[in-house]
């Protein structure tokens, strides 16, 4: 019986249980993400939003008077009436 030492293989043993355990970290790190991100997934809805209700539309676009004061209240902007354009 023959017994295979560090150097018969070239490399020292711990050197091969080390790699052996960054694997299995890195192994475990990716079993986590996995778990993670398939719940994260069944937990998150969505919804589709109309293109009337874009509170972004209302920095990014010129807006008619009714969708202008419905997006207003949503984000609590006080306009003096003379400058809200009616169309």
């Amino acid at each position: 019986m023959m017994l295979i030492t560090d150097a018969a293989l070239g490399v020292s043993l711990s050197s091969t249980w080390v790699v052996l355990w960054i694997i299995a970290q890195i192994f475990q790190i990716l079993w986590r993400y996995r778990r993670l991100s398939r719940s994260t997934i069944n937990a998150v809805s969505q919804e589709w939003i109309l293109s009337a209700g874009q509170l972004a539309d209302i920095g990014t676009k010129p807006l008619g008077g009714p969708t202008l004061e419905m997006l207003m209240k949503y984000l609590f902007v006080i306009v003096p009436q003379e400058l809200v354009q009616e169309g």
